[in-house]
């Protein structure tokens, strides 16, 4: 009767709503929380969280509703063909979990099919609240979700964190290599609001591999200082070496494409889809690289020229302004 139950209450979870993600942001398979994302829920009442997703190919995303304190555990697969999208994950009152401390959302992507070592990508809030009274805010902060979970390897890793605080309280991201702790930005304390801060985690060294995870912690000064935090994590985050092109050689190969001052979306002429798409500096180091597509975001370059290099041998360069 219990498996019956839960079953019921999953089919009342989720919801697929939208598949229409830009396809600049697919580096690599990932999920993401599209918004800021709440630890704090009133439990008799609705909610939902809304997922993003990037598949390059059709794939599995696994959702776990678990803890509380009495080990609530809920779990079901989605399949998703290759592409990008989103979808929520609601919450009905009839079966909801009681009221308590410690629960933790899990969503990964994995192979088609596959088990949690073919797992490409994975999110994890830990330390949920569910309560019965009426609150106006919680404090809530969460990675940005346009997080890449691919980086070359670098001296430092910059993260954007959106924040919502009712009280003066702190944060910090820190970099593990599976369970080896890595680096950590410092403690920053934020004011009473809402807004996006930045954080920068300096690294020891040059690192590589597919095993790191990003873990935000927040709380107020007193939890920091208990360990008793609440945080959020991004797992299966690759850095690999840069590839270094060599400038002279780009040049004389590169078509020069025009951009328009304000742009932020380059779309190259040729094929209609490129393998990939890889975006270099004049130091010939990539900055940026995307698969599947004809367009790449350029938002966040810094204004200067680049070169570009595809999956079909097109170069092109352009100069943002």
């Amino acid at each position: 009767m219990k498996k019956l139950l839960i079953a019921n209450w999953i089919l009342l979870l989720l919801v697929i709503i939208s598949s229409s993600i830009d396809a600049q942001v697919r580096e690599t398979d990932k999920v993401f929380f599209c918004g800021k994302t709440a630890k704090k829920y009133k439990s008799p009442k609705d909610y939902s969280l809304t997922i993003g997703y990037v598949a390059l190919n059709d794939r599995d995303i696994y959702y776990e509703f678990s803890g509380g304190p009495n080990g609530f555990n809920v779990n079901e697969k989605i399949p998703v063909k290759s592409g990008s999208g989103k979808f929520a994950i609601r919450l009905s009152p009839e079966l909801i979990p009681e009221a308590g401390t410690g629960y933790k959302i899990v969503i990964s992507i994995r192979e088609k099919g596959g088990d949690e070592k073919t797992t490409k990508s994975l999110i994890k809030i830990n330390d949920i609240e569910l309560v019965e009274e009426d609150f106006s805010v919680a404090n809530n902060a969460s990675f940005s979700s346009s997080t890449p979970n691919w980086f070359n390897s670098d001296d430092y890793v910059d993260f954007n964190i959106d924040y919502l605080f009712k009280d003066e309280n702190q944060i910090q991201v820190s970099i593990w290599n599976g369970e080896s702790f890595v680096a950590s930005s410092e403690i920053e304390t934020i004011a009473p609001g809402t807004g996006i801060k930045d954080l920068k985690v300096m690294l020891p060294n040059k690192i590589e591999g597919a095993n790191y995870r990003f873990v935000l912690n927040f709380g107020t000064a007193s939890d920091f200082k208990n360990r008793k935090t609440t945080s959020e994590e991004i797992l299966g985050v690759k850095f690999s070496r840069p590839e270094v092109y060599s400038g002279s050689e780009l040049s004389k190969k590169s078509v020069e494409l025009f951009v328009s001052r304000g742009t932020n979306l380059l779309e190259l002429p040729g094929d209609p889809t490129y393998d990939f798409i890889k975006i270099i500096d004049r130091s010939g180091k990539v900055v940026y690289e995307v698969f599947n597509t004809d367009r790449v975001s350029i938002a966040t370059l810094k204004p200067e020229t680049y070169y570009v290099v595809t999956g079909s041998g097109y170069f092109f360069k352009f100069k943002k302004v």
